[in-house]
């Protein structure tokens, strides 16, 4: 949603307050990583050039050297960006904890329509792909690509494992591999969702997750009793 522009005149005499070189700076970092965003989507990552990113920030060279120590610094910082937008999505939806199975289902839907939501968004899965595409090629950016996107399922497993603690539920897989799976059938869904939208209905993707998560899951007691009922 877009800001709604005042058309009032600034009292005379009044004026804007001034930046603060830290306020100057964050600002002048944000307008890179978005031009990135954009320019990389559009171009790729080994086609673009600092140039086109400069130039579509409307900033100097001075200015992304200043931020960035060169374009991979520059890729991976938005790539941090993204991913710390992804861990905050998933803290808001399930760390409000749930009040049983349905209250459950509904924060999984939640999650998954924001990740649908994500998907159809310019630019936003066309970035994930290049990270992948260039992790796959550059041993020490596939190290970072790594780190982050365990702390991406790290918080996709404590999800999980809260919801099963509040349903008195155990998943017959670790979290850790429960939320390796939840990620892959999201990225596999994305590819489709992208290549053939219309395949891909916009409820898709958190039925599947249900599915998922409930053909993993045993009630704890019903475990006790299977376990007690063994020879």
């Amino acid at each position: 949603m877009s800001a709604r522009i005042s058309t009032r005149k600034r009292p005379r005499g009044q004026t804007q307050p001034r930046l603060t070189r830290e306020q100057k700076r964050a600002a002048n970092r944000q307008r890179l990583l978005d031009a990135a965003l954009r320019v990389f989507s559009e171009h790729g990552y080994y086609a673009a050039t600092i140039g086109d990113i400069v130039e579509d920030s409307g900033l100097s060279n001075g200015a992304l050297y200043y931020n960035f120590r060169n374009k991979e610094d520059l890729f991976l910082a938005l790539f941090d960006q993204r991913i710390e937008a992804r861990i905050e999505a998933i803290e808001q939806v399930f760390g409000r904890g749930g009040g049983g199975s349905e209250e459950g289902a509904t924060q999984v839907h939640t999650a998954a329509m924001q990740s649908v939501r994500d998907i159809d968004s310019p630019g936003e899965w066309a970035m994930f792909f290049e990270f992948v595409a260039h992790a796959g090629r550059t041993p020490a950016f596939r190290r970072e690509f790594r780190k982050r996107s365990r702390r991406m399922r790290q918080a996709f497993a404590h999800a999980i494992e809260r919801q099963g603690g509040e349903l008195g539920a155990n998943l017959s897989l670790p979290t850790e591999q429960a939320a390796v799976a939840v990620a892959a059938l999201t990225h596999g869904v994305a590819v489709q969702r992208i290549t053939d939208p219309e395949s891909v209905p916009d409820e898709l993707l958190g039925q599947l997750v249900v599915y998922l998560l409930r053909g993993m899951t045993t009630r704890t007691g019903a475990r006790s009793a299977a376990v007690s009922k063994q020879p």
